[in-house]
């Protein structure tokens, strides 16, 4: 369970720093994506700005040429030059007129430079009326001309400033996103190959852990199977005495010929039955070697789960004159069980009682089932007078023991633990019995 929860942790990890990454890309892409669009609009601004300027600078070029044949018809005093000024004058004006329209809502304030214009054509066609070429009028309307060609430069100017200063801001912008979409593309990089090293070693970690775990788990299970087998020899050594007897009186009543049918079939059921007894030591032990880890769950009487525990600890209890107490065993009881795991769960708590109390003056365990609230509740109690408080807390964690290194790993708890897990259940130690109790709370299946 734990090496699952570690590969749990590292997907879950890779996973959360690779959406990370992604993030970090997508504000990226967001970002560069306004920028291009900061850039285009600033390109659509500027060849509309190019544009209009060239209205105004065309505008200019006609007050210019109203301005020279205004210069020009004066000095020759030549009627046509004059009305050809006006029509410099006229298609000035015409143009600026476009420009104010290509102005996109600002053209308000330009709006000046168009009574300037209308009051030049106005005065040029006052001097067409009058036929007079007099000093004065001339002078005034040139110096009209001058200014209005000195404001409309300056109106061109100041769009060519402001269109600057926007520019100026946005390829700074652009500069300074550039730097920061390198230097996060670079750290992403970064990020993403030191994950996948990390991952790479943290898999590896991963894996001794599991290969240790594996290996210590198989050596609580041999060291567990290692203190049964001196009793499985002498539980195997004399059921088959048993049968070599039996044998015998059959083979010395086969060679004096005497034929009782009766003796004959008790003696054949008396081998009979320890040959079976002899097959479910043999039986019990091989399935308490086991993981079952892979095997599936089925419905189980609990009662059959405890006949097969009575062969595997049935020796033990008897070579350390403990009593087995038994306390409403006979409940119907079914559990959906992996039963090897159960055994195993069960088997681990008996041993550790018999290693606690075997050198007490007072020996016994008692093993009761209860039925609560559609919950199994399994009560294993010896006679010990309980845990300390300082160990309670650290009972369940792994490679934690109380015994010496040659009796125990700390790993039968921890395992124990992890089945009840698996099978939707619980262990606890119960702190508030005056005796050391254990209790194992199995989900029931409705009969």
């Amino acid at each position: 369970m734990q090496s699952k929860e570690l590969q749990k942790n590292s997907i879950t990890t890779a996973v959360i720093l690779n959406l990370s990454i992604i993030a970090i890309f997508a504000v990226l892409l967001t970002i560069s994506y306004q920028v291009l669009k900061k850039n285009s609009v600033l390109n659509s601004q500027t060849f509309h700005t190019r544009f209009q300027s060239r209205l105004l600078l065309k505008s200019n070029s006609g007050l210019a040429f109203s301005m020279q044949s205004l210069t020009k018809a004066y000095y020759n005093k030549n009627e046509d030059l004059l009305v050809e000024s006006l029509t410099y004058a006229l298609s000035a004006k015409s143009d600026y007129q476009i420009f104010l329209s290509e102005t996109r809502g600002s053209a308000s304030k330009f709006q000046d430079l168009t009574k300037d214009y209308d009051s030049i054509i106005n005065q040029l066609n006052s001097l067409l009326k009058k036929g007079q070429f007099q000093e004065t009028e001339f002078k005034k309307t040139e110096e009209k001309l001058e200014n209005l060609i000195s404001e409309t430069y300056e109106v061109e100017s100041s769009m060519w400033v402001t269109e600057s200063a926007n520019f100026t801001l946005v390829a700074v912008f652009k500069d300074r996103n550039s730097d920061f979409f390198w230097f996060i593309l670079f750290l992403s990089i970064l990020i993403e190959i030191s994950l996948i090293y990390f991952s790479w070693l943290r898999f590896n970690l991963i894996k001794k852990i599991n290969d240790q775990h594996e290996k210590l788990i198989m050596s609580t299970r041999l060291s567990t199977l290692g203190e049964m087998s001196a009793g499985l020899a002498h539980e195997i050594n004399t059921p088959l005495m048993v049968i070599g007897g039996r044998l015998k009186i059959i083979k010395n009543d086969i060679e004096l010929e005497v034929q009782d049918e009766t003796k004959l079939k008790k003696n054949l059921e008396i081998i009979s039955r320890n040959s079976y007894r002899i097959q479910q030591i043999v039986k019990n032990f091989q399935t308490f070697s086991k993981s079952g880890e892979n095997d599936n769950f089925e419905i189980v009487m609990f009662d059959k789960i405890f006949e097969d525990l009575l062969e595997l600890v049935e020796r033990r209890l008897l070579e350390n004159r403990i009593e087995l107490k038994l306390i409403n065993l006979n409940n119907p009881v079914a559990l959906s069980c992996r039963p090897v795991q159960v055994l195993q769960i069960i088997t681990n708590l008996i041993n550790n009682s018999i290693d606690a109390i075997k050198n007490n003056e007072i020996k016994w365990i008692s093993i009761e089932s209860r039925l609560e609230d559609e919950k199994c509740l399994i009560l294993i109690t010896d006679s010990g007078s309980g845990i300390v408080k300082e160990v309670v807390n650290n009972l369940f964690d792994p490679f934690f023991t109380t015994k010496n290194s040659k009796e125990g790993t700390g790993l039968g708890l921890s395992i124990s633990r992890r089945l009840m897990n698996e099978h939707s259940g619980q262990i606890e130690y119960n702190s508030n019995h005056h005796n050391t109790q254990f209790i194992l709370n199995f989900p029931t299946i409705s009969q």
